[in-house]
């Protein structure tokens, strides 16, 4: 396991020393082992962003090497959705999902969630578009109506009193919340350092 991860790193500088993975392809990475090296400092569109994984229920960002869930479901309850989540049981509920027959999925933080923000807006169900990146892979069940969701930081954008951090896709804002606000979850594997409540 550690020559795989010296491997990695010595993958991961040559990329960045040759100005990029597709460079490097030519000193003996494959395209199915860069796919998996996050571009730290460019910015991809479309199918040179994203990889559908796991038997096409989690999606790979290239951009920062993060695997999130890919189905959304922000139905309401009396439409057969999930309810929302105080704060506390958003960390249950991805350290006990199972997606993709996987374990390992965590509450993001406020930082991931943001690298999913786009300025522009994009369709995902009919009569809504949100602050997501054109050619987005992530698919929202029919009738899916909230779109705030919770991340991992706390104490982020308020002072006086505990919060935590959240971001809204239809508006594209981050902002914060009372842990005991009920809001929706994406959940996320990979980087990251912190993945319990503070």
């Amino acid at each position: 396991m550690r020559l795989r991860w010296l491997e990695l790193s010595a993958l991961c500088a040559s990329c960045v020393a040759a100005g990029g993975c597709t460079t490097a392809l030519s000193s003996g990475l494959t395209p199915e082992t860069a796919a998996y090296v996050p571009h730290w400092g460019a910015v991809l569109e479309g199918e040179q962003r994203w990889l559908i994984v796991m038997g096409g229920v989690a999606v790979l960002d290239r951009e920062t090497g993060l695997v999130w869930e890919r189905n959304v479901d922000t139905r309401p309850a009396e439409a057969g959705g999930p309810p929302p989540l105080a704060w506390s049981d958003a960390f249950s509920h991805c350290a006990t999902r199972r997606v993709g027959d996987r374990w390992g999925w965590r509450l993001p933080e406020a930082y991931e969630l943001g690298s999913l923000l786009a300025p522009a807006l994009s369709p995902v169900v009919p009569d809504r578009a949100l602050h997501l990146p054109a050619g987005h892979p992530f698919v929202f069940a029919p009738g899916s109506a909230r779109f705030t969701f919770w991340s991992a930081t706390s104490n982020v954008w308020t002072s006086d009193r505990y919060e935590a951090g959240t971001l809204n896709l239809e508006t594209g804002e981050l902002g914060s919340s009372t842990p005991a606000s009920t809001f929706d979850v994406l959940c996320v594997r990979g980087g990251g350092l912190n993945s319990s409540p503070r």
